[in-house]
């Protein structure tokens, strides 16, 4: 097997024998890697496959994370006005932050050079096991949401709570609950990166091999919304309905293995 990085030439990365398939171990997760294949034998080198391009999809143990929606730049409610509510990307990482276990959700919007007032960003993914506030609660459906809000006054705040449909016969009824304030490591920055941090015991404590699913992100031009309906948003994100985050732990992150790229 031979790998080429952009620009570059391609090198031999592997002699992989009778084996079918091969996990790139030592890539770097920000760079685009391309791939192709010969054969060898008695006879000599075969004249090899076509290369296949692998974009970058990050790592769990550095920010952002892995990459797990994207979305194209300036599709938001009256772009080209609305840059702060344009989601580009979400991705989703486990740090080693310290002693406790926590999950790192990073969205990236276009621009935050100004933060308007009144505004909602949230991201919201299904996992199926309740905090310890809800054990009592009927209407838990599994929906978890994190994200930023600016007020009427300017303040911004990070928060995360829990989603529930109240009218299920209609579509994207989704109301919002407050469980409480995110992680003290939760900020933002100019460029439009919203970096929001959960200690996983606040969102039913998710252990290694865990998934993260049915992920969602959007954004509003209004605060202290109860609704997240898709008809108020001004923009909206969706991973692949394949597409999942598999934990790896806060302890793998200490001190990780070199960073995979595939």
């Amino acid at each position: 097997m031979f790998r080429r990085a952009a620009g570059g030439t391609a090198g031999l990365l592997k002699s992989l024998g009778a084996a079918s398939d091969y996990t790139d171990q030592p890539g770097d997760p920000s760079v685009t890697y391309s791939y192709r294949v010969s054969a060898i034998n008695a006879n000599g080198e075969s004249c090899g496959s076509n290369e296949t391009t692998a974009p970058p999809v990050g790592s769990s143990c550095v920010l952002p994370g892995i990459l797990v929606a994207t979305d194209r730049s300036g599709d938001q409610v009256a772009a080209p006005a609305n840059a702060d509510l344009d989601i580009q990307s979400v991705s989703i990482g486990e740090p080693f932050l310290g002693g406790d276990n926590k999950l790192v959700f990073t969205m990236k919007v276009a621009d935050l050079s100004v933060v308007p007032n009144s505004r909602t960003w949230r991201v919201i993914w299904n996992f199926p096991t309740r905090p310890a506030a809800l054990q009592a609660d009927s209407k838990w459906e599994g929906r978890y949401w994190v994200g930023m809000t600016s007020n009427a006054l300017g303040s911004v705040a990070f928060d995360y709570g829990y989603i529930l449909n109240e009218a299920p016969t209609l579509v994207n009824t989704f109301s919002q609950f407050r469980l409480g304030p995110a992680d003290a490591e939760s900020n933002f920055k100019r460029d439009g990166t919203i970096t929001l941090v959960l200690s996983t015991t606040k969102i039913g404590s998710p252990q290694p091999g865990d998934l993260i699913g049915g992920l969602f992100a959007r954004t509003f031009p209004a605060s202290n919304l109860r609704s997240l309906r898709s008809e108020d948003a001004a923009d909206t994100i969706s991973s692949a309905a394949t597409t999942a985050y598999a934990l790896v732990g806060n302890s793998f992150c200490k001190n990780p293995p070199r960073t995979k790229g595939r």
